[in-house]
Parts: C-alpha cells; structure tokens; sequence
C-alpha cells in the first residue's frame, strides 16, 4: 500500500507536468477583457517567440479569469516540482519490519530512542488529497 500512494503520486504529478507543457509556454494574461490569452508583454521581453501568443480561453467573469490566469502553465509546473521535492522528502523506507518516514520519524529524548513514524506518513496522503477523485485513489490513503 505505501509503495503504491508513492507510484501514485508520481503518475498524478507526470500527469500535471503533460498537461501543462502541451499548453502555451509564456505565461497567461487578461489584459483583454473578456479573453485569457498568452501574454504580449512577457512574449516582447523574453525568449518567447512571437508564435506562442494566443488566445486560451474567453470567460465572462473577471474572477474566472483571474483565477485561469493564477494557474497558468508555469505555476503548474512550479507546484509540480514543489510537490516532487516533498514526496522525496517523505519517500518511505523499509526497514527490518515495515515502511517508514524518516523525515518524520523522531527522536525522543526523554526515553533516548527513536520514534518511527509508519509510512504512508500524514504528508504523503495530504499530497494525494487533491487527487481524490481518481479512479485509483484509495480510501485508506484519506487522512
């Protein structure tokens, strides 16, 4: 079961790094009421060629198209990339018995040892929370 969230994980992230290099490389702008389009500005002072200006959606609500802007490409692959350096952090381990957490794992002073938390620990279903909805999310992962 830990071995699987983590492929899990892994395959959700791939996932979200596709989807968001098949979109337009510069970054989203409203700059032109009602469109969500790639941003000229970014496109004029950057290494963007002018072929990846475009139109990417038309929304009548300015906080629809705030919020389409908020999550553009580039955020999504800075997120992507966040989330793979947590899942690295919390990767689990197996040892003698069963998986843990050494990142969560602690030492305890009062009794001079060290306290094992069992993987999955609490970060890693946190991460899959968002994922919930598919397919093969498990229940056992909820935390």
């Amino acid at each position: 079961m830990t071995v699987d969230l983590v492929a899990f994980l892994h395959a959700r992230l791939d996932e979200d790094e596709q989807a968001a290099r098949a979109c337009a490389s510069a970054p989203w702008a409203i700059e032109i009421p009602p469109m969500v389009h790639v941003s000229a500005k970014a496109v004029r002072d950057s290494k963007w060629k002018w072929g990846t200006l475009g139109y990417v959606a038309s929304v009548e609500r300015d906080a629809d198209r705030v919020h389409i802007v908020r999550h553009d490409p580039a955020r999504v692959l800075a997120e992507v990339e966040a989330k793979r350096r947590l899942l690295k952090l919390h990767e689990p381990r197996h040892d003698d018995y069963t998986w843990i957490c050494d990142t969560c794992s602690r030492y305890d002073t009062e009794r001079q040892m060290r306290v094992y938390e069992y993987a999955p620990c609490e970060h890693l279903k946190i991460l899959a929370l968002p994922y919930s909805d598919h397919p093969d999310y498990r229940e056992g992962w909820r935390p």
